[in-house]
C-alpha cells in the first residue's frame, strides 16, 4: 500500500509487454511511441512523450575531448571537494513558523562543523553524481573489470554506483559493455560511446534549525549559508518555474538551443538572486527530465550559493516518476521521485523525514509509483501565505488524510491570508488520475475544513503543459489557477521562455509573468540588465500582470491583463 497506485493514462498494450520481457531500455523509443498514442486517442499532451536522443550534447560536456579530458581531471576532483551543495526549505508547517530545514549533499561523509541529525548516503536511486561524460575515449591501465548485457550506460551507471572502486565508466554501445575503472587517462577510442566520471558518492546531511524574521546565517562546512525569512503575516516574493529543461538525452527538449536553455537558465537565476528582496524558488516538476541525477548535477553546479540559500520547493511530475513520462513505459532505472526526493530535501509530511520503506528494486514493479506519497508532500506558511505541494502520481483516497491535515492548518488561527497549491499536472493521465490534477485538487480541498472558507483566496500553480497562461479563472473573471510550463518544452502553444514572479502582502496577492523569449522576440538581455540594476520587484513594468488581488482578507477585487493572459489557452 505504500508504494502508490497504477497511473492511469495508458491502456497498457505492447509498452508493458516490452517491460516484461525485459527489454524496456532496448525498445524504449517504441514503448514510448505507443504511449504517446494512447495519450493522442485520449486528447493528452503528446508532446510530452517525444523519445530523447538517448546521448548528452556535446556543448554540456565539461571536456568535449579525451584532451581536455586529461588535462583537467584533477581539478574537478578538488573543486567538488571544496564545493558546499546547500538546500534550505521551509519546515512543515506544524512545526511552527520559526523553522527551517538545511540540508547539503556532499561526496561521502564529510565533516560540516555543523549539527547534522540525519546524515546518510543517498538510498536507491541517484546514490552517486556523475558528469556528463567524454566522448570517444577510455581509460585504459584504469580498467579492472567489463559488464557485459548493458542496454544503455544507465545499467553501467548503476554497476558503477555500487561499487566503491569505481571511479570511472566507459560505455560501449555496439558491445553492449560496460569498462570499470579506478583511474583514467582518457586515451581516444573511437569504439567508445563515452567515458563518465564519479564526481561523488552522494550523501545527505540535513536537519531543521531556527530562524528568526529576517536574515539568519548559518556557517557550514566553512560557508555562510544566509537566509532571508520574511516576517510571519509579512511580504513575501518569489520564483516559480515548471518543466524546466536544457537536454534531450532522455526526452526531445525542443526549444534547448533556440532558447539556449541550459545558459540561460544559469545565469538567470544568478542573476535574480542577487537580489535579496525575493525569498523562495519553487519548481513545479519535470526538472530537468532526468532519470538518474546527471543532468540535476550538472545545473546545480552552476549555481551560485546565493540561489541555493533561497527557499526552496519542489513537487514531482510524471518525468519525475518514470523518465518517459508514463506508467506504460516505466523501467527498472526510473527513479519514482525517490532521487529527487533527496536531491531537493524537503520537509515532507511523512514522519521524522524521509521514509524508505519502499524499496523499488525489491518489488520490481515499474509502472506503479515506487515511493511513499508522504515522501512527495508538504504544507508550510511563508509570509501571509500558505503552500500546499503534492505529486498527482498518487490517489485522491489515499492522500486525502493528508490534505485534510494541511487545510486544517491553513484554517487554524494563525493561518494565512492566501493558500497556494503547488502541484503538476494540469489534466489527467500519464500517471495522474482525472481527481488528482491540480484543478480538481483545488476543487476538493475547497470543500475540506480549514481550506473552505479561502474561496478565490486559495489560487494554484500547475505545469506538464508547456505553455505559460492563466489557465483557470473564476465567477468573476479573475485568474485562479496559473500554468507556468514552457521552460524549454514544446507544446500546442506558440514558443515561450519564461517565469512567474509572485509577491503578496496584507494589501494584495499579485502575479506577474516575466517571458524571456517567444517565437518573435528575445527580452533576455534586457530583463537580464534590469534585473541586475534594479532588482526583479523593479522590474515589473516588463512584465504581464496575471493578477492583482486586492485586500486578500477579503476577496479579489482586481485583476489586469488577465483577457490578454489566457488568449492563448
Amino acid at each position: 500500500p505504500l508504494a502508490g497506485h497504477r497511473g492511469s493514462g495508458g491502456s497498457g498494450g505492447s509498452a508493458i509487454e516490452f517491460r516484461r520481457l525485459g527489454l524496456n531500455t532496448m525498445f524504449r523509443s517504441l514503448a514510448i511511441a505507443a504511449a504517446a498514442a494512447t495519450a493522442a486517442a485520449n486528447e493528452l499532451v503528446d508532446s510530452d512523450v517525444s523519445v530523447g536522443t538517448g546521448v548528452f550534447e556535446a556543448n554540456l560536456r565539461t571536456h568535449p575531448s579525451a584532451a581536455r579530458a586529461r588535462a583537467a581531471a584533477a581539478d574537478d576532483k578538488k573543486k567538488i571537494a571544496s564545493d558546499i551543495d546547500v538546500r534550505v526549505a521551509r519546515a512543515m508547517g506544524s512545526r511552527g513558523y520559526g523553522k527551517l530545514r538545511l540540508s547539503v549533499v556532499t561526496d561521502g561523509p564529510r565533516d560540516l562543523g555543523f549539527d547534522f541529525d540525519y546524515a546518510a548516503p543517498f538510498r536507491y536511486r541517484w546514490t552517486a553524481a556523475y558528469d556528463l561524460g567524454v566522448e570517444a575515449a577510455s581509460c585504459g591501465a584504469g580498467v579492472y573489470a567489463r559488464v557485459r548485457g548493458a542496454e544503455g550506460d544507465g545499467d553501467c551507471l548503476r554497476a558503477c554506483s555500487a561499487d566503491d572502486a569505481c571511479e570511472f565508466f566507459s560505455y560501449r554501445r555496439d558491445a553492449m559493455a560496460c569498462d570499470l575503472a579506478s583511474t583514467c587517462d582518457y586515451a581516444d577510442d573511437a569504439t567508445v560511446e563515452a567515458t563518465y566520471a564519479k564526481l561523488q558518492r552522494n550523501y545527505l546531511h540535513s536537519t531543521l534549525v531556527d530562524a528568526k524574521a529576517g536574515k539568519n546565517t548559518y556557517t557550514v562546512g566553512g560557508h555562510e549559508v544566509t537566509v532571508n525569512l520574511p516576517e510571519e503575516d509579512g511580504f513575501v516574493s518569489g520564483i516559480i518555474w515548471s518543466d524546466p529543461c536544457f537536454s534531450s538525452r532522455w526526452i526531445n527538449c525542443a526549444y534547448r538551443d533556440r532558447f539556449d536553455a541550459f545558459n540561460r537558465s544559469v545565469e538567470m537565476l544568478n542573476v535574480l538572486a542577487e537580489d535579496d528582496s525575493w525569498h523562495f524558488f519553487q519548481v513545479l516538476g519535470d526538472s530537468f527530465y532526468d532519470q538518474d541525477g546527471r543532468l540535476s548535477k550538472k545545473l546545480f553546479d552552476g549555481l551560485s550559493l546565493k540561489v541555493k540559500s533561497k527557499l526552496l520547493y519542489a513537487v514531482s511530475g510524471n518525468h519525475d516518476l518514470w523518465v518517459c513520462g508514463v506508467p506504460d513505459c516505466g523501467g527498472e532505472l526510473d527513479q519514482w521521485g525517490i532521487g529527487t526526493m533527496q536531491w531537493y530535501a524537503q520537509d515532507p509530511i511523512s514522519e521524522g523525514f524521509l521514509d524508505f520503506a519502499v524499496d523499488p528494486d525489491a518489488q520490481q514493479d515499474w509502472d506503479i509509483v515506487q515511493n511513499d506519497p508522504k515522501n512527495l508532500f508538504w504544507y508550510n506558511k511563508l509570509g501571509n501565505v500558505g503552500f500546499i505541494g503534492y505529486s498527482g502520481g498518487s490517489s485522491w483516497e489515499e492522500m486525502k488524510p493528508d490534505f485534510q491535515e494541511a487545510c486544517a492548518f491553513m484554517g487554524s488561527e494563525g493561518g494565512p491570508d492566501v493558500v497556494v497549491l503547488l502541484g503538476h499536472w494540469n489534466d489527467r493521465g500519464m500517471g495522474c488520475e482525472q481527481d488528482m490534477t491540480v484543478p480538481a485538487v483545488r476543487k476538493e480541498i475547497l470543500e475540506l475544513p480549514g481550506c473552505s472558507a479561502f474561496g478565490d483566496r486559495l489560487k494554484a500553480f500547475d505545469g506538464h503543459k508547456h505553455c505559460n497562461y492563466v489557465q483557470e479563472t473564476g465567477a468573476d473573471g479573475k485568474g485562479n489557477i496559473f500554468m507556468i510550463g514552457a521552460h524549454g518544452m514544446e507544446d500546442h502553444c506558440d514558443p515561450q521562455y519564461g517565469f512567474a514572479y509572485v509577491e503578496s502582502d496584507a494589501t494584495s496577492y499579485r502575479v506577474y509573468y516575466f517571458e524571456e523569449q517567444n517565437a518573435t522576440e528575445d527580452n533576455y538581455e534586457a530583463l537580464k540588465a534590469c534585473f541586475d540594476a534594479k532588482g526583479v520587484a523593479g522590474c515589473k513594468d516588463m512584465a504581464a500582470t496575471w493578477l492583482e488581488m486586492e485586500d486578500p482578507h477579503l476577496t479579489a477585487v482586481d485583476a489586469v491583463d488577465a483577457d490578454a493572459a489566457t488568449a492563448q489557452a
